[in-house]
C-alpha cells in the first residue's frame, strides 16, 4: 500500500509541477507581447515628436528655415502653393522624414485649421491609408493652425 501511495504522490506532484510550468510560460508569453506593443507605441510617439522638431530646425534647398516658410505659406497661400513648396524646395526635407519613419510612405503631414478643404494632409489628393492604428503628434505653428504628423499602420 505504501508503494501505491508513493507513486500516486509522485504523479500528483508531477501534475502540479507541469501545470505550474505551463502557467509560467503562458504568463511570460503574454507579458512579452504586451511589452513589445508598449515599446512600439512609445517609439512611434517619440518619432512623431522628434520628426516635428527636425522639421523645425530643417532648411530647404534655398537655405531658408522650413518651419518659417511653411508658416508663411499656410497663412498666406492656397493648397497648390503649399504642395508646390513641399514638392519643390522642401522635397528633400519631407523625403528624409518619410525615409526614416517607421511607417515609411504611410506618413502624412496634416494642417488643421489652415482652411485647406477636405484633404488637409500632404501628400494632397491621395487617399488616407486603410489603417487600424494611427499615431499622431502635433504642434501649433500659428495661433490658429496645428501641424500634425500621422503615422499609419
Amino acid at each position: 500500500m505504501r508503494g501505491q501511495a508513493a507513486i500516486m504522490d509522485a504523479l500528483i506532484f508531477m501534475l502540479v509541477a507541469s501545470g505550474a510550468a505551463t502557467l509560467l510560460l503562458f504568463v511570460a508569453g503574454i507579458y512579452s507581447s504586451s511589452t513589445t506593443t508598449q515599446i512600439n507605441t512609445i517609439y512611434n510617439y517619440e518619432y512623431g515628436g522628434n520628426a516635428l522638431i527636425a522639421l523645425h530646425y530643417a532648411k530647404d534647398e534655398q537655405g531658408k528655415w522650413f518651419w518659417n516658410e511653411l508658416e508663411k505659406k499656410l497663412t498666406t497661400t492656397n493648397q497648390a502653393d503649399i504642395e508646390a513648396y513641399l514638392d519643390g524646395d522642401a522635397r528633400f526635407v519631407w523625403q528624409n522624414i518619410t525615409a526614416s519613419s517607421p511607417a515609411g510612405q504611410n506618413t502624412k503631414l496634416c494642417f488643421e485649421g489652415a482652411g485647406l478643404g477636405a484633404t488637409p494632409c500632404y501628400p494632397f489628393n491621395t487617399p488616407e491609408p486603410v489603417s487600424t492604428t494611427i499615431y499622431t503628434s502635433s504642434v501649433k505653428i500659428t495661433p490658429d493652425i496645428n501641424v500634425i504628423i500621422k503615422l499609419y499602420y
